[in-house]
């Protein structure tokens, strides 16, 4: 009895720590699950990764930019070099004399030359002149350095934001270029194929009405005995048939193993002989039905 109470007290224990076991679980998962949060994707990373890189560059730039030139400015001041201040001195009497030149110049390339290196000139003159007062000639030398580092270091620093905000505008140019070439090609190919559709459906109607004036007012001639019998005689062939269209068939078994097309006949009441080369008339069908020979008018005109 006792043994049989312990079993069944370690058992509900056991049962009972199993589902504490499950519904911490449960809930860590439901926790979790509230606070998890998507993964960026692969091109995201390397977009935000390019655009950190490249602002890290150019903060590595601008930390140069502001350092090296001092230390360098520092270091000259320190060890106070005349050959240095010789090259300052020198230096600046060589600016003033381009820079004299290019103002005393003329033509298409001084006035290119007064646009851009003048304007360089004048500032590293400046710098001379703002340092002239001081009477240490190893500061002179170092600010003077100094100055000339940092001039040519922002000069760098704009023409590389300048030239990428070219390449930009070109890139921007390039691809309206390509779109204006690509849209007027897509014009001028709808153009062309709505004049196409436009002189098809103009010959169709014309087709169209010349078989409806032939059908009117022509062909019910055609079905006629005596007028078949004529048009045989035009061209000295029997079983001729002519269809709703104006073409003229022949089924002479002696001159044609098959129904062969010889002729037509056009709105105007024409009658062609299509078996030469080039299209011969040889008669003519008024809206009476009267047809008329002009095989014998064409050679009268050639005796003439």
């Amino acid at each position: 009895m006792i043994h049989s109470f312990h079993d069944s007290l370690i058992s509900s224990s056991k049962e009972l720590w199993d589902d504490n076991k499950n519904l911490t679980i449960a809930s860590r998962d439901d926790l979790r699950g509230d606070f998890s949060f998507k993964r960026p994707s692969v091109c995201t990373t390397k977009r935000v990764e390019n655009f950190r890189g490249a602002r890290a560059n150019v903060m590595y730039f601008l930390i140069l930019l502001l350092i090296v030139p001092l230390f360098i400015g520092c270091v000259l001041v320190f060890l106070k070099i005349g050959a240095v201040h010789a090259f300052t001195v020198d230096f600046y009497y060589w600016l003033k004399e381009k820079r004299q030149n290019i103002l005393s110049g003329q033509g298409k390339l001084a006035q290119i030359a007064k646009l851009t290196l003048e304007p360089l000139y004048s500032l590293l003159i400046a710098i001379n002149d703002w340092t002239e007062n001081i009477e240490n000639t190893g500061t002179k030398s170092g600010v003077r350095i100094a100055g000339y580092l940092y001039l040519i270091g922002i000069l760098l620093f704009i023409f590389f934001a300048l030239g990428q905000f070219l390449f930009l505008l070109a890139l921007i140019g390039v691809a309206i270029l390509l779109g204006t070439v690509v849209l007027k090609y897509i014009q001028a190919s709808q153009n062309k194929a709505k004049s196409k559709q436009v002189k098809s459906t103009a010959q169709k109607n014309q087709a169209e009405e010349q078989s409806i004036t032939f059908v009117e007012s022509l062909w019910p001639h055609f079905r006629s005995r005596k007028i078949k019998d004529r048009v045989e005689d035009l061209f000295d062939l029997t079983q001729i048939e002519v269809d709703y269209h104006g073409d003229i068939f022949s089924s002479d078994i002696t001159t044609f193993p098959v129904k062969t097309k010889i002729g037509r006949v056009d709105k105007n009441g024409g009658i062609y002989d299509i078996r030469k080369e080039m299209p011969e008339k040889i008669g003519s069908i008024d809206v009476q039905g009267n047809i008329v020979d002009e095989r014998f008018f064409n050679l009268d005109d050639l005796t003439h």
